[in-house]
């Protein structure tokens, strides 16, 4: 049995009080539409999980602010709205 509900934002990132990310990640998501969140939150957690690698949250979290900030652009919004009506 395959559990119905699809996980659309990270599992992993960093959680500890008072420094965590969920806020951070919750808002940057909120900006990202429906049908990008999976992959924007499968790439964070490769980022955040990459071994032997230093300052992987601030790098995930990089990342997801330049992918928050893309579609938060008007321009790009309108350029994936006029691509998906084609």
């Amino acid at each position: 049995m395959t559990w119905p509900v699809k996980e659309i934002y990270p599992i992993f990132y960093y959680s500890k009080k008072p420094d965590s990310d969920t806020k951070y990640i919750m808002d940057r998501m909120a900006v990202i539409p429906d049908k990008h969140k999976q992959a924007a939150s499968d790439h964070y957690e490769i980022i955040y999980q990459k071994p032997s690698t230093t300052d992987n949250r601030r790098r995930a979290n990089a990342f997801l602010n330049r992918v928050a900030r893309w579609f938060h652009n008007d321009k790009n919004k309108t350029k994936i709205q006029n691509n998906n009506r084609k």
